[in-house]
């Protein structure tokens, strides 16, 4: 009987128990150069464990005119100068392009492993462009200061003309009873 019973509690312990592999974050975008960091999650129900005890892996696609096709496969990741792999957390150190792809979580269970993607891109650098805005800003309120001080300018010339011919015209001009 105690050998039943050894069996039993084998079976029971070594059945997969009803729960999912996943990963924080899911996606990550970052520049080259910067660092990447995913961690992967049991959860069962409300429970959710840190493993310690798992594998990472990258995924190889096969693409084709930016079509993706079937999995070529995955390679096992180990510890390197920039990928350290420890107590079910990924870090990449100092990410560059080759880096950017998918990458999963697998653990000894046989539970579906999670999967994430790394994302990396280039900021483009808005310092020339900001310089040009600037510039062209400052033109236009230039081209529109020197536009105003014109207008001013063409008013008072002709605000001081009327005045002129205002008093010009009464010395010239006799009363009526003089004319006739």
């Amino acid at each position: 009987m105690f050998t039943v019973y050894v069996l039993l509690v084998t079976s029971v312990l070594c059945q997969p128990t009803s729960g999912q592999l996943t990963t924080d974050p899911v996606e990550l975008a970052v520049e080259p150069g910067e660092d990447a960091e995913f961690t992967c999650i049991w959860e069962d129900g409300d429970n959710t464990t840190k493993l310690e005890i798992l594998s990472w892996h990258r995924i190889h696609i096969n693409s084709t005119h930016g079509k993706e096709e079937a999995q070529e496969g995955e390679t096992k990741l180990k510890n390197s100068t920039t990928v350290k792999i420890e107590k079910g957390t990924i870090s990449i150190q100092n990410v560059s392009f080759a880096d950017a792809g998918r990458y999963t979580c697998r653990d000894d269970s046989g539970a579906e492993p999670a999967e994430v993607e790394l994302i990396v891109y280039n900021m483009p650098s808005y310092g020339t462009e900001g310089v040009i805005v600037v510039c062209l800003v400052a033109g236009l309120l230039l081209v529109l200061g020197v536009g105003l001080a014109l207008q001013a300018k063409r008013a008072k010339r002709s605000r001081l003309q009327r005045e002129k011919q205002g008093r010009l015209g009464t010395f010239h001009t006799l009363p009526d009873e003089e004319q006739s």
